[in-house]
């Protein structure tokens, strides 16, 4: 078993404090990822479950046993670090070994398992070279195959692939997908990087100031974000956010904005309780607007439009709705509308989310 549960953990540098009463539980072999802005205390919390940071309060758990202030060597994990932290005069093959050498493995069980490892990453045929004759995404991947060699049930991964270039982002980021399938392990992994979270997570646990703000399957949190926070830092461009009050008509709803009226018929039934009046905010993804009047679209709004941009695969047009700017992600064959005009938009109004103004709380 290799379940990490992490209960009531508190960090503070001095007065400052970074996580406060966090709770978190990653099942055995779970793929979950941090994600988060800088200084939200994702790779502090990471550093706490590998021992490498201090805590003032709580317990971590890995698997049955209590290893809250046990040694990072002593706690049954492999940690891959944003720096790769090879040493430059050794080859691929001896930094691979190095960790099993100095413990005293075997010498026919360091070849096997660096020769696994490395045939998992493709980089068998990189062994007899250094560091210095490698790319940036092959000495990545000599990084990881340095803690798979390890033989343990969980990895933590601290922002393994943000000083790669994009393409080189792409391909570990299959790699590690790849790597998770085959070994079933349990794997924590912190990045800012919302497409590295999407497409690798089982779950995401978004933070914000030391706060896990939402913790769901990718889709939950893109399509229905706990609050307006997690939907602006998830997409991009993020959600579009209109300001408005709330009008209940006869069981249904609707926002009432400084011009207009959208009706939302088909939004989530369990906020029509609420009271008439309320200040609040709409949310739209831009994806999910479509020019003019979709057959599905029971929603409607207008916009002005402000800027055209042409992104290769697709178009985003760039308008306002009393004052406040919206994106909206056209197909290549859209027709480029004039700055200036009146757009007319339509969407489903149960792809919407609403948030209390005062709370930005997901009502």
């Amino acid at each position: 078993m290799a379940e990490i549960d992490i209960r009531d953990l508190g960090v503070a540098y001095g007065k400052l404090t970074v996580l406060e009463h966090l709770d978190l539980t990653v099942a055995d072999g779970e793929f979950v990822v941090l994600l988060g802005p800088s200084g939200c205390g994702k790779s502090t919390l990471l550093n706490a479950i590998a021992g490498l940071q201090e805590i003032d309060s709580g317990q971590i758990h890995i698997g049955a046993e209590n290893v809250t202030w046990k040694e990072p060597s002593a706690r049954g994990i492999a940690m891959v670090f944003q720096s790769y932290a090879l040493y430059p005069r050794m080859t691929v093959y001896k930094n691979l070994s190095f960790a099993l050498r100095v413990a005293g493995v075997p010498r026919d069980e360091v070849d096997k398992r660096v020769r696994r490892a490395a045939e998992m990453l493709q980089i068998t045929q990189y062994l007899d070279r250094r560091p210095h004759a490698l790319s940036g995404g092959q000495r990545q991947r000599v990084a990881i195959g340095r803690a798979l060699v390890r033989n343990v049930d969980v990895f933590l991964f601290d922002e393994p692939l943000s000083n790669l270039d994009a393409q080189l982002r792409v391909e570990l980021r299959v790699e590690i997908k790849r790597l998770h399938k085959r070994l079933g392990s349990t794997i924590v992994y912190v990045t800012h990087d919302q497409i590295e979270a999407m497409t690798l997570a089982n779950r995401i646990a978004v933070m914000n100031h030391g706060v896990i703000q939402q913790i769901a399957d990718p889709e939950t949190v893109y399509e229905r974000p706990a609050n307006r926070f997690v939907a602006s830092f998830v997409g991009s461009p993020g959600m579009n956010f209109i300001d408005g009050k709330l009008l209940v008509r006869e069981g249904a709803l609707a926002v009432q904005t400084n011009s207009q009226v959208v009706e939302l018929p088909n939004y989530d039934s369990s906020v029509r309780t609420i009271e008439d009046g309320r200040q609040v905010v709409l949310g739209v993804r831009p994806e999910r607007l479509t020019l003019g009047n979709g057959a599905a679209n029971d929603s409607h709004l207008s916009a002005v439009v402000d800027v055209y941009e042409s992104l290769g695969a697709e178009r985003v047009i760039w308008a306002t709705v009393d004052g406040q700017m919206i994106a909206v992600r056209a197909g290549v064959d859209a027709e480029r509308p004039a700055e200036g005009s009146i757009l007319p938009l339509g969407f489903a109004s149960s792809s919407a989310s609403l948030f209390d103004a005062a709370s930005g709380q997901r009502l």
